[in-house]
C-alpha cells in the first residue's frame, strides 16, 4: 500500500503511512455508518455487537434487510472515494507540519460561508416561527 501511495506522490521520500491495526477498520466503518445516518442498532449489528441487558434477551431481530442496505450505502461510499480522479479525500483531522496553529480544518462558520442555500430538509432560523 505504501508503494502505491509513493507512486503518485510528488515527493515519494516524504510519504508516510501511519501504523494501523485491523480494529481501525471496524472503527472507521462504524464512524462512517453514523455519517451515512445508519441506525445505531443496525450499525452495531453489522459489527456483530450483542445487544446489552434485557434487550439482548428479548429482541432477537437480526436486521438482515437493514444491514444489507447499510452495507450497500457503504459500498457506494467506497466506490466514490476510490474512483475520485484527484484522489483527494476528506479525512479526519491529523496535525500537518506547517499547517499553522489552527490545524488543517476550517471552522464550522467558515464552511457555512460556502453554502448558498440550505438543503431542503433544513429549516432556516430566519424562517422558523418564534416560540409562543
Amino acid at each position: 500500500m505504501l508503494g502505491k501511495l509513493k507512486e503518485g506522490a510528488k515527493e515519494p521520500d516524504k510519504v508516510r503511512l501511519p501504523p494501523w491495526i485491523n480494529h481501525d477498520l471496524r472503527r472507521t466503518l462504524r464512524s462512517r455508518l453514523s455519517e451515512l445516518r445508519v441506525n445505531a442498532d443496525v450499525a452495531e449489528a453489522i459489527l456483530a455487537h450483542v445487544k446489552a441487558g434485557i434487550r439482548g434477551v428479548h429482541d432477537r431481530y437480526e436486521f438482515f434487510d437493514e444491514k444489507r442496505q447499510a452495507l450497500e450505502l457503504w459500498a457506494d461510499q467506497l466506490k466514490t472515494i476510490t474512483s475520485l480522479k484527484t484522489k483527494t479525500v476528506a479525512a479526519r483531522a491529523v496535525p500537518i507540519a506547517g499547517a499553522g496553529d489552527d490545524g488543517p480544518r476550517s471552522t464550522f462558520a467558515e464552511r457555512l460561508k460556502g453554502i448558498k442555500e440550505p438543503p431542503e430538509n433544513v429549516v432556516s432560523l430566519k424562517k422558523a416561527r418564534p416560540r409562543q
